[in-house]
């Protein structure tokens, strides 16, 4: 078999991303025929056709799917590669892209990435901020190189490999002068029927909200706001009767914005933190030294 070209992978990995032939040209500065004609010379060297071509766009084959997920792989190591390389021949160059959770966000983080900045002084670090329904599937397609927060549920994705360094307890904060704070011996069973403030993209903490409130009784709650930061979160707690979840370590800055932490009889939920990413980016050894600084800062 005639060896395929990486120019020629890369052209199928825009038409599969973008759905559109003129999208990808566009994406990867070629001319709209140059990419067709590059589709189908990958189509001839497989033997097999990888897109039907509709009115709407490109939609792939079920060989286009089989094909991407191999594709994605090579493309993946030869960024974490040339990562590597610059690490090793530019003074620790290159560049990572780490998807971070909130709660970590505010607390042990910054002075994670401080650390791993200090060792790696030459690396360009992009960092997002988001939960982690938005942010692990862009570890998966290559987006982000690394997650950092809540490893729970990871069965979802197959592709990725996680180092778990400490737990985060939850704890419920509200307005200062939210009627819950006034109850002498508050239950879990007292949450019915509250209105909840959470993230945009959040689909696991709800769900893990209503797995948790249900034995005590409690089947029914509102979503009043989901917003997009924490500091929004907070910020609209303060200011009005929602009532939001996060880790207890946020506390200190909780109560700095005017909320208050409830205390229950019955101990709250939590979940593991951890590192996530694809086997190949665990090579890095950037990736290796922002893995041991988070073990290490969680364990003070």
């Amino acid at each position: 078999m005639t060896p395929i070209r990486h120019r020629l992978l890369s052209h199928f990995l825009s038409v599969y991303r973008h759905r559109q032939i003129g999208r990808a040209a566009e994406a990867e500065g070629v001319t709209q025929p140059a990419m067709t004609k590059s589709i189908q010379k990958l189509e001839t060297l497989l033997a097999v056709p990888l897109f039907e071509r509709q009115a709407r766009g490109a939609e792939p084959t079920k060989f286009a799917h089989i094909l991407f997920r191999h594709a994605q792989r090579i493309e993946d190591e030869m960024r974490y590669a040339v990562t590597e390389l610059a690490n090793v021949s530019d003074g620790l160059g290159g560049r990572i892209s780490i998807g971070v959770g909130p709660s970590l966000s505010l607390t042990v983080f910054p002075a994670c990435l401080a650390d791993v900045q200090r060792r790696f002084p030459r690396v360009a670090f992009d960092v997002v901020t988001g939960v982690n329904d938005q942010l692990l599937p862009q570890i998966v397609d290559g987006s982000l190189d690394v997650w950092a927060g809540s490893v729970h549920e990871l069965d979802d994705y197959p592709e990725l490999v996680s180092t778990e360094f400490g737990v985060a307890e939850m704890a419920v904060f509200c307005a200062a002068d939210h009627p819950l704070t006034r109850a002498t011996d508050l239950a879990v069973k007292d949450l019915e029927g509250q209105r909840w403030g959470f993230f945009r993209d959040d689909v696991i903490g709800p769900n893990v909200l209503r797995d948790f409130l249900a034995p005590f009784g409690v089947h029914s709650f509102e979503t009043g706001l989901r917003c997009d930061s924490i500091a929004q979160l907070f910020g609209a707690a303060a200011l009005s009767n929602l009532l939001i979840y996060a880790a207890d370590t946020l506390a200190i800055e909780a109560e700095a914005r005017g909320l208050a932490r409830l205390s229950f009889n019955q101990k709250l939920w939590s979940f593991p933190l951890g590192v996530a990413y694809k086997p190949a980016a665990g090579d890095l050894s950037v990736v290796r030294s922002l893995v041991q600084s988070l073990q290490a800062q969680s364990l003070r």
